[in-house]
């Protein structure tokens, strides 16, 4: 919370550059992006490459601020040539600390990925300071790795569907406690809500772009919440809060 209110978080505007300075501008209190290991490095983005070429692939309905620059639409899907790649560090230097970044992990999660990712984390944070970035996801492989490896760096395990939740319930209960969560807005029920509450284990909720739902899961006790709508984000934002 900030303010008491929740905080705003702008969904995948971390991806592009041009979306970036427009969550700049409305003052939103986190960004989060779609991160990926290569080379060494992570990279902004949602989509996937395909093999060793500068090509990126993703479904059309990921697609929640449009296409963006050199993309071609393919049916429900669609291309798009990774001409400038966006890394993360770029990111966070564009940022400057006028808000923070959340980080979502992407990628495959087998050992030697995991190792690559961490790495090259720890070496982006080395180029920043403390309580700018925060990380994410559901590739749970990559945020246990990161939990032990790099203790200053906040971590939320991110649930879509019913059956992750029933997976980290039982670490919950016998004493396992990340700094939060985040959880699919259809996940955030009153009994689940209490629960957490009850650990003491703050949630963020994604994604949430109707205001009756950002109401409902704010009174439920969401410390933040996800969007892909800046006006959504202002209209959230009490008049005169920085």
């Amino acid at each position: 919370m900030r303010n008491g209110r929740p905080l705003l978080i702008a969904h995948a505007y971390g991806d592009r550059r041009d979306l970036l300075e427009k969550a700049l501008a409305a003052g939103v209190d986190a960004i989060e992006v779609d991160a990926w290991l290569r080379g060494g490095r992570l990279w902004a983005r949602h989509e996937r490459r395909l093999g060793p070429l500068p090509v990126l692939f993703d479904w059309r309905r990921y697609a929640y601020h449009g296409l963006g620059p050199w993309a071609l639409p393919v049916g429900r899907a669609y291309v798009r040539l990774d001409a400038r790649p966006l890394p993360l560090d770029e990111v966070l230097a564009t940022i400057g600390g006028r808000c923070r970044l959340l980080i979502d992990v992407k990628g495959e999660g087998d050992r030697s990925y995991v190792a690559g990712y961490v790495a090259a984390l720890e070496r982006l944070l080395a180029t920043t300071g403390p309580g700018q970035a925060m990380l994410c996801g559901q590739e749970w492989r990559v945020l246990d790795a990161a939990l032990g490896a790099l203790p200053g760096l906040p971590v939320r395990y991110s649930l879509e569907r019913p059956q992750q939740w029933e997976r980290l319930w039982p670490r919950l209960c016998s004493g396992f406690r990340p700094d939060g969560l985040c959880l699919h807005w259809a996940l955030v029920q009153e009994q689940r809500a209490s629960l957490l509450a009850e650990m003491g284990l703050p949630f963020y909720v994604w994604t949430v772009d109707d205001p009756a739902l950002a109401s409902r899961v704010v009174a439920l006790g969401a410390e933040g919440v996800i969007t892909n709508r800046l006006d959504l984000l202002e209209a959230l934002s009490p008049a005169g809060d920085g």
